[in-house]
């Protein structure tokens, strides 16, 4: 549609809306600009020419000191500057480029305190006028950063003292030019250094070739460089290694004149040399010295021999020799002479083969001789005990140890015997077992003979329970022959048992149970006996009272838990805990008497379990629930 055939409503119309679009753009542009203004983490500031401050931001008062903009707002801004020539130099450069960026200057703080600050400010030039009457910019408060330069120019410049000290030649390369050199580089490259230099005349070409002087991100280590300045021979240890110098990437090379080193090591070379020589000379030497030494081997040899045997006589009571690989005899002492003479009624000879050229010993000795020395030929170390009948009637025992003898190829060549007499400590080891032996068969006996004793007692108690009609003594005479009866039983145990002075406790108790429901004439279908038990080993000392009180409880409970024709349950549980022993008695029965259990009743029974439990130093708990249950501990004898 074209605007010339609108009507003039239609025109206003189209006018105002287009007034509209256009507010509201400059408003989003005035709030983008507010927003920008009012957030910007650096000062943003306009003033006069004259330094009248006209807006600025909070930033900016911030940064100076200020609680607010407002106070800055309408303050001359000259005043602001530590130095006023700064501020002249600054309107200066403003009216020759029109705009300055990052300019560091240091301004006041409110405080007065200084700051260094970077500065960027641009003229605003009057649209209808076309001068000059603001500038505008911001502020960036960059005292840290300044701070921390100072500082790393101090650390680099107490590195470039640091290297000015050092005994190594150290130069700092900056894309192929020299950026930093010591004396000691000077001195060692025999040459005046300046920075700017183009490095790659100042080292060998070889070498320049091969690294390119760049670092490869690590140390390089280039040993035995060879130089030749002012055609001086020169060998250098060189490093190379990537360093930041002067807040850039370089690379440090650093060098050490090796010439002494390598004399030093040409000088080893030539002692290594003349050692050889004189150790070629020697053996020379050495040579005519084993001619010379050949002549007198036969007397070197009984020489050698000599001293041999007199250190193997300095001990009198062994028997010792030494014997090659076929059994011949190298060395041997007057002990074992005396021995063969005793033995075979001749001494032996240096060569003689023991077990070819002497017989006498039973096959089974000798072979254990020979065995014996197989085995040690094959590098093991072999002790073993034999008999021989060195006096008539009378044999003697010897303890004999072999070793091997290797060589310097760590080979076998002979074997070194040594034995030593031990038929006194043998036989009174024999006297000893004959002894153990007799006192066990003895001790065996004693528990057989009180075991037989306590049956015999048994059995008068019976026969005097069959004379007595009374059925209370019956009782009395039941209950003691089957305290009697658990002293006896342990008595068995012992006398069967292998274990001295301990019995199978476990076995124990099973015999002890079954024999308690016999004896008061109670079948298994009217009482069932539950174990849950295992194999505890219990001293003689502890078996006794502990039997004693099984024997009370279970008859205790045979005769009152359960009335007459009523069967029930009793369930007997052992178990070992280390060193502690775990037995608890249990029934399914009535229970005991309340009446009993407070003392009121003092029967014989439980009195003489409530000594047994103090004998045993042990623990009882008695519960009356369903039934009734003996909880006993106590622990081991050692």
């Amino acid at each position: 549609m074209k605007y010339d055939k609108l009507s003039r409503d239609e025109l206003l119309s189209k006018v105002l809306s287009f007034e509209q679009e256009l507010k509201g753009y400059v408003d989003r542009l005035d709030y983008r600009y507010k927003v920008f203004f009012e957030r910007n983490l650096a000062g943003i500031y306009r003033s006069k020419m004259t330094g009248k401050i006209v807006e600025c931001n909070d930033a900016l008062a911030s940064i100076l000191g200020y609680s607010s903009r407002d106070e800055l707002i309408g303050s001359d801004a000259r005043l602001l500057y530590d130095n006023l020539k700064d501020r002249e130099r600054h309107i200066q450069l403003l009216n020759e480029y029109k705009f300055i960026k990052n300019r560091k200057v240091t301004l006041l703080k409110k405080d007065g305190s200084k700051i260094w600050v970077s500065i960027s400010t641009s003229q605003i030039e009057d649209p209808e006028s076309g001068k000059v009457d603001y500038m505008e910019g911001t502020i960036i408060d960059i005292s840290e950063l300044i701070r921390t330069q100072k500082l790393l120019e101090k650390n680099e410049q107490n590195y470039k003292n640091m290297l000015d000290q050092s005994p190594y030649g150290i130069v700092i390369i900056d894309e192929g030019k020299l950026a930093y050199y010591n004396k000691r580089a000077e001195q060692i490259l025999q040459t005046r250094l300046k920075k700017g230099k183009v490095v790659k005349k100042l080292f060998p070409g070889p070498f320049f070739q091969k690294t390119g002087l760049k670092a490869k991100g690590e140390i390089q280590h280039f040993d035995r460089v060879e130089f030749s300045p002012n055609n001086n021979k020169v060998y250098l240890d060189v490093f190379l290694k990537p360093i930041l110098f002067e807040n850039k990437e370089m690379m440090e090379v650093s060098f050490v004149d090796i010439r002494e080193r390598i004399e030093l090591e040409e000088e080893k070379i030539k002692t290594e040399v003349f050692e050889k020589l004189n150790k070629q000379l020697k053996a020379e030497i050495g040579k005519k010295e084993r001619i010379e030494r050949e002549l007198k081997k036969s007397l070197e040899l009984n020489e050698k021999q000599a001293a041999k045997l007199e250190a193997i006589f300095e001990n009198r009571s062994h028997i010792i020799w030494s014997m090659d690989k076929k059994f011949r005899l190298t060395s041997f002492n007057t002990n074992l002479s005396d021995l063969f003479v005793k033995l075979y009624g001749r001494a032996p000879n240096f060569g003689d083969n023991p077990f070819t050229q002497f017989r006498g010993l039973p096959k089974s000795e000798a072979k254990k001789w020979k065995d014996s020395h197989l085995m040690a030929f094959k590098g093991e170390l072999v002790d073993f005990t034999t008999e021989m009948m060195v006096d008539k009637d009378k044999a003697s025992f010897y303890q004999v140890f072999l070793n091997p003898i290797f060589n310097e190829k760590k080979e076998v060549v002979e074997v070194s015997g040594i034995g030593h007499d031990i038929t006194d400590k043998t036989l009174a080891g024999m006297q000893l077992s004959e002894s153990l032996k007799e006192k066990d068969i003895l001790l065996k006996e004693v528990h057989h003979r009180v075991k037989n004793n306590l049956q015999v007692i048994s059995s008068i108690f019976n026969l005097q329970s069959a004379y007595n009609e009374e059925e209370v003594v019956k009782d009395v005479l039941k209950e003691s022959q089957n305290r009697i009866k658990s002293m006896a039983y342990i008595h068995e145990s012992l006398y069967k048992s292998s274990q001295f002075g301990r019995i199978d406790f476990e076995e124990y108790l099973r015999k002890l149970c079954k024999n308690l429901i016999q004896s008061y004439s109670l079948s298994s279908h009217q009482i069932s006996l539950l174990t849950e038990t295992e194999k505890v080993l219990i001293h003689l000392d502890q078996a006794i009272p502990c039997g004693l009180m099984v024997n009370e409880i279970v008859s205790n409970a045979l005769k009152h838990a359960f009335p007459e024709g009523v069967g029930g349950i009793i369930a007997i549980k052992l178990k070992n805990t280390g060193n502690k022993v775990l037995l608890r008695i249990s029934d399914d029965g009535q229970g005991i008497p309340d009446y009993v259990l407070n003392g009121e009743s003092h029967t014989l029974g439980f009195q003489l379990i409530e000594t047994l439990v103090e004998q045993l130093k042990g623990k009882l708990v008695v519960e009356n629930d369903f039934g009734t249950s003996f909880d006993f501990s106590f622990e081991l004898q050692g």
